[in-house]
């Protein structure tokens, strides 16, 4: 409604749905503008309109550094690992915590392993877990918390990775990729060129392209076989790209609650979770469900959820909920 009522129906179905399906794996019928869309809506309550925002902004980036794709050469683990090298940093891998209780003073954190149970204590426990795992830790502490933050709904999604030798693409790759609007009824949603995007992430003469599959539009693709799935990508991908040879590689990954959706009263949900985790101090929610889903915005809710630590750290009466940037909405 947001959308057609101000740039029309063909805005929503050639830009706005597919944008919401294959970067959020959304569906912009249920979505909520401010919390999906929060750079357009936030535009239009500062300027009047999104047109004026539009010329704003664009006169405003003539003055600043334009915000341009980025990665980690060595992979997402990149981040991981420069974080485990800080000083005072202890990483414990395959531990599944079981437990989180809380005595009035600290936080108890109870998880097991093949070698057995271990609990540790903390003033502060930063819960940086997907929302069903966190609904399931925060539930018997707090049923209400819990039944919150169960509520953020998850869309599932499949990605493909295909390799091909270079000759065997005829389109120039001359981009960042393709997103498909729904009314062309494929499960695919949309597909990254990320040998153009990071040219690292292919050998010499070979290119990498990243298929995404399901999301709200297409459920069911999840509980498809591996070949189904393959097949279905190929067939769609062929004609949009000149496909002339069959992919070198193939990797295939599903994952059944890959991305919250904002939908509905989201921001008022993220209110409420807020007003519960006033009373349990030392609690502190970082995840893809609050704050929006790319790693710019995650890395920016993990920084906000480190300096509100080291300040209740330094002064403990300054209490409260640190609230949720608005949800970004770029993967």
């Amino acid at each position: 409604e947001f959308i057609t009522r101000r740039l029309g129906r063909e805005a929503l179905e050639k830009a706005f749905e597919p944008y919401l399906a294959g970067t959020l794996a959304s569906d912009p019928d249920r979505a909520n503008a401010r919390a999906a869309l929060p750079r357009l809506t936030n535009l239009e309550q500062r300027y009047g309109s999104i047109a004026l925002g539009v010329c704003a902004r664009k006169l405003r980036r003539h003055s600043g550094p334009a915000i341009e794709p980025f990665s980690f050469e060595g992979g997402m683990a990149t981040l991981i690992d420069a974080l485990v090298a800080a000083p005072g940093i202890r990483l414990h891998t395959r531990r599944t915590v079981t437990q989180v209780e809380h005595d009035g003073n600290s936080w108890r954190v109870v998880s097991d392993s093949q070698q057995g149970e271990r609990a540790v204590r903390a003033r502060h426990l930063v819960l940086a877990v997907p929302a069903p795992a966190a609904a399931d830790l925060l539930a018997p502490r707090d049923a209400v918390l819990g039944e919150l933050v169960r509520g953020i709904e998850c869309a599932s999604l499949v990605v493909v990775h295909f390799g091909f030798d270079r000759r065997a693409v005829t389109h120039p790759l001359n981009g960042m990729g393709f997103l498909v609007p729904r009314r062309e009824g494929l499960p695919l949603t949309g597909c990254q060129w990320m040998s153009s995007l990071f040219p690292e992430r292919a050998p010499p003469g070979k290119v990498l392209l990243s298929a995404y599959l399901g999301g709200a539009r297409a459920p069911d693709v999840l509980q498809w076989d591996d070949q189904r799935i393959i097949a279905a990508t190929l067939y769609a991908l062929k004609p949009l790209l000149g496909l002339t040879a069959a992919p070198e590689m193939v990797h295939l990954e599903r994952h059944p609650r890959a991305l919250p959706l904002y939908y509905g009263a989201y921001q008022k949900r993220v209110r409420a979770i807020g007003d519960r985790l006033l009373g349990l101090p030392g609690l502190h929610l970082v995840g893809n469900y609050l704050g929006g889903l790319s790693t710019r915005d995650r890395i920016i809710c993990a920084q906000a959820a480190a300096r509100r630590v080291q300040a209740l750290l330094a002064n403990p009466e300054v209490g409260g909920f640190l609230p949720a940037r608005p949800a970004a909405g770029v993967r």
